[in-house]
């Protein structure tokens, strides 16, 4: 019995480009030569890492932001219902009957 494996897509990959001062350039390939990575699989971990810590913060300003979206769509439909609503505030309510 075989499994067959579901397609997988390829990832599209997007080019960038850096510039690095000569400093930096030795310590990184200092540092990668101690670790035994390339340049480049050091730089997309690191630069991995940052995107995920700073993106927390993203993230919850999207969801404050639509929280409150939906706190303001709730508001208005309530306001709109209540303006639709008959005013009965001068009139008495009916009470039981009285009995003689």
């Amino acid at each position: 019995m075989t499994r067959e494996s579901p397609e997988v897509e390829p990832v599209a990959k997007y080019q960038r480009t850096i510039t690095l001062t000569q400093d930096i350039a030795d310590r990184l390939q200092a540092v990668c030569d101690h670790l035994g990575v390339t340049a480049s699989a050091y730089i997309k971990q690191a630069l991995g890492e940052a995107v995920s810590r700073h993106e927390v913060s993203l993230l919850a300003k999207q969801s404050k932001d639509s929280s409150l979206e939906i706190l303001e769509r709730l508001f208005t439909t309530l306001s709109e219902q209540e303006s639709q609503e008959p005013d009965d505030a001068g009139k008495k309510r009916p009470g039981a009957p009285k009995g003689k």
